[in-house]
């Protein structure tokens, strides 16, 4: 059952024609100068990437806009929605003390303790989590799914 959901909601977002360009799960934060942020995405095979996002983009926003759709396949099939987490990306332990607290009343803590791959104290939703300047301080791990 959870395959098929998987599969509808993937068969959705990628035959929407232009995908990079859509805005309904994208951030839409509209800045004259936006605040470039750069990071280290490196998938479950060790290869890393080095991108770029805005200030405000999420890192299922970032993966799409910088065209790595092919190396994280399965990652944030929903578009950044929010239904699928399939969008769980891992950190270093001293790198995940970093990040702001999950606030109790956010979508993202009420999905963490239903996922399978969920390890608290590592990692963290890709959909929720906005980029900042703090970010450049560490490397996100992506799993294979």
């Amino acid at each position: 059952m959870f395959t098929t959901m998987m599969r509808r909601a993937f068969r959705m977002c990628r035959s929407i024609s232009n995908f990079n360009s859509r805005s309904f799960h994208l951030s839409t934060v509209k800045n004259k100068d936006p605040v470039v942020v750069n990071l280290t995405l490196i998938s479950s095979s060790g290869q890393r990437y080095e991108v770029q996002g805005n200030e405000g983009w999420s890192i299922v926003e970032t993966v799409v806009r910088n065209n790595l759709e092919k190396e994280f396949p399965y990652f944030g099939i929903c578009c950044g929605s929010g239904v699928c987490l399939t969008c769980m990306i891992y950190f270093k332990l001293k790198d995940f003390e970093l990040l702001p607290e999950i606030d109790e009343d956010s979508e993202e803590f009420f999905c963490l303790e239903e996922i399978v791959n969920y390890i608290p104290g590592s990692s963290r939703l890709g959909f929720s989590m906005k980029l900042s300047k703090r970010d450049e301080q560490y490397e996100s791990f992506f799993p294979q799914i």
